[in-house]
């Protein structure tokens, strides 16, 4: 059966006869009276007595109090299927480092719900190696972080950089390395215990396996 065939069904119901139950969809008489022959024999029922009126059977009385739950149950299972293809129904896993969820994930989010509103989405909060082998467990889907030491199995995207600003007095030795171009380079940095490497990247970070 589909659901042309219920809403058939239930039309002539309504309306008491196959001519009007036709004529308010928009049918031919002999198209309402064929899917109700295919109904009955998907069935196995006998849904109407044979006559001019459309008397139910005692089958068809009982079929006829299920059909509106059917037909719901039908458009239900269809607009389901169509947030399916449209990929608005569904979990997201995603990781992210503790800055980038504190200052950008709220915002970011009160705007994706605003679209997918049936979608769920859960965050893992970590570094970025401890996200890189989330990824690779495949507890997380993806993750906003920076770039692993380790990059095997995994694939990036670089989704914007930072300019880092370091302020030091006249007098401080940095202060000397900066020179007519007004930055300091990075390995002038590497002989003070406050600073390290850094890697001022941040990319979306998913599996490169299946």
């Amino acid at each position: 059966m589909d659901l042309k065939e219920l809403v058939t069904f239930r039309t002539i119901v309504q309306e008491g006869t196959f001519s009007r139950a036709a004529a308010k969809l928009n049918y031919a008489q002999s198209t309402v009276t064929s899917q109700v022959k295919r109904l009955e024999q998907e069935l196995g029922l006998q849904l109407f007595k044979r006559g001019w009126d459309a008397e139910l059977t005692e089958a068809g009385r009982r079929y006829a109090d299920e059909v509106d739950r059917l037909i719901a149950h039908w458009q239900y299972a269809a607009e389901q299927a169509k947030a399916l293809r449209e990929e608005e129904i569904g979990e997201l896993r995603i990781g992210l480092i503790e800055s980038l969820a504190d200052d950008v994930m709220p915002a970011a989010m009160q705007a994706f719900s605003a679209l997918k509103l049936r979608m769920s989405v859960h965050f893992t909060i970590g570094s970025t190696d401890a996200l890189a082998r989330e990824i690779r467990g495949q507890t997380i889907q993806a993750a906003i972080c920076g770039q692993p030491d380790a990059v095997e199995g995994l694939r990036f995207r670089p989704l914007c950089s930072e300019r880092a600003s370091f302020i030091a007095t006249d007098d401080h030795p940095l202060a000397a390395a900066v020179g007519g171009s007004g930055e300091v380079p990075v390995s002038a940095l590497f002989d003070y215990p406050a600073f390290s490497a850094a890697k001022p990247v941040y990319t979306i970070c998913t599996s490169n396996g299946p």
